[in-house]
């Protein structure tokens, strides 16, 4: 009569179905559904961290230059007011006291402060700086 019907004989005698084996094969689905979840998971994580060490890379080369400009850049300012300081000290016989200060970096230009008191001021005393 099970046949007849299209209905398993649990059905016929008891009113539902044993889904035993129904939820076996759905159980061992979802488990291989989880499992190639977990592994697609893993893949992307792996990805990302190479990509984020790759990035972390790149910033560390970029920092490494950026500071090797700063420091030859700070190298060349202070050769220019070493220079500058020593035309003043060619004539220390003239003068009490002298100093270059850098002041400021700004686009294209350099600003210096330059100091010079002369030993004698008089009423025709001036000072000329070239550059």
């Amino acid at each position: 009569m099970a046949e007849l019907f299209g209905v398993s004989f649990d059905y016929l005698v008891n009113g539902k179905e044993d889904n035993k084996q129904d939820m076996t094969e759905i159980n061992h689905r979802i488990r291989k559904l989880f499992i190639a979840a977990v592994i697609f998971l893993i893949g992307i994580s792996v990805f990302l961290l190479i990509s984020l060490n790759g990035l972390k890379n790149d910033y560390l080369n970029l920092k490494n230059s950026v500071d090797n400009m700063n420091v030859y850049i700070n190298n060349r300012i202070n050769s220019i007011a070493s220079s500058l300081e020593n035309s003043l000290s060619t004539y220390s016989s003239l003068s009490v006291d002298y100093a270059v200060e850098a002041i400021k970096a700004d686009q294209n230009k350099l600003y210096f402060r330059a100091s010079y008191l002369p030993k004698t001021i008089s009423h025709e005393t001036r000072a000329v700086f070239y550059l």
